[in-house]
């Protein structure tokens, strides 16, 4: 679990679901969701030819002798499709409050809602 016991109203997380196993994903989001009120929303990298090809180009030109080139390739690699996290979800016990979205430019966004019903004044 995450440490202490505070909850928020939105929480945020982006880029760091390709850097843990695939048997620790769900459990994290259930942990997250747990601790989130309203909304919670994760991005992470999609893994595509296209990214790959466009970050490629980019980091090449833009970012060529820096470590950021062949991290952020092997990144992508890690990446998911959106039918994957979907997988990986669908054990969890939160998974029916996750919704998983393929958004450009080559991002997969978790999105789930949070446990308080919010009413509009």
């Amino acid at each position: 679990g995450l440490p202490g016991s505070e909850r928020f109203d939105y929480v945020f997380a982006n880029h760091f679901l390709h850097h843990l196993e695939d048997d620790g994903i769900a459990p994290t989001l259930t942990a997250l969701l747990a601790r989130t009120r309203r909304l919670l929303v994760i991005t992470d990298l999609l893994r595509a030819r296209s990214s790959y090809f466009w970050y490629a180009l980019f980091a090449g030109i833009f970012l060529h002798g820096s470590f950021a080139v062949s991290d952020g390739l092997l990144s992508i690699r890690r990446g998911f499709r959106p039918q994957e996290l979907e997988a990986l979800l669908a054990g969890a016990a939160a998974s029916a409050r996750l919704e998983v979205r393929r958004e450009r430019p080559g991002r997969v966004v978790v999105i789930g809602t949070g446990t308080d019903i919010v009413r509009p004044f």
